[in-house]
């Protein structure tokens, strides 16, 4: 275990390039991962041989998108700028904080809580697990729709907006919501 530090040295953003890490060493499984502010988008896309990663936390200042495989993060992980999760899954089993959120395919899943405290968009996707999903920000549902399973919660602080698609709630998941004048749930 020992904590890698992003330095963005490879000529793309992938996580499975050596180059990219500031000892030339991918991640390996317990793993403290840093990504400081001011590197654009990284990305963790699942491919050899990062096809799946179990680290223990992850820090990242700059964006991070999960485009495939299975990343894990056994403890906290923290998400300052965006995170986008457009195929794969991105399983968070500690407390974890998100900036802003974009979901177009691909399963968050796990048993942390997660807090995003911007805007969230989800277009297709699922959230899995038996831990909690919690929107402070406002959140818009639209398009392929959303699904809700093995057990997890989701709570909403703001305003949600449904205009397209269906909200599934399959395996004891649960929708709990604020519907007061503050935090509308509209479906257009």
């Amino acid at each position: 275990m020992a904590t890698r530090s992003w330095d963005g040295g490879a000529a793309t953003d992938f996580w499975n390039l050596a180059d990219n890490w500031d000892t030339n060493v991918l991640p390996s499984s317990g793993d403290d991962i840093v990504i400081a502010a001011g590197f654009g988008t990284t990305i963790f896309n699942g491919s050899s041989p990062l096809t799946s990663l179990t680290i223990a936390s992850l820090d990242s200042g700059s964006n991070l998108t999960v485009s495939g495989g299975v990343l894990t993060v056994t403890g906290a992980a923290d998400f300052g700028e965006s995170l986008s999760i457009t195929a794969g899954t991105l399983e968070l089993n500690g407390s974890s904080s998100i900036n802003t959120f974009t979901q177009s395919n691909g399963s968050l899943s796990g048993t942390g809580t997660v807090t995003i405290t911007g805007a969230s968009t989800i277009t297709f996707g699922d959230h899995r697990g038996t831990g909690t999903t919690i929107f402070q920000g406002p959140t818009t549902i639209s398009s392929g729709g959303f699904r809700l399973d093995g057990g997890r919660t989701l709570r909403n602080l703001n305003t949600l907006t449904w205009s397209a698609g269906q909200v599934t709630i399959q395996g004891a998941g649960r929708l709990t919501a604020n519907f007061g004048p503050a935090e509308p749930l509209t479906a257009a």
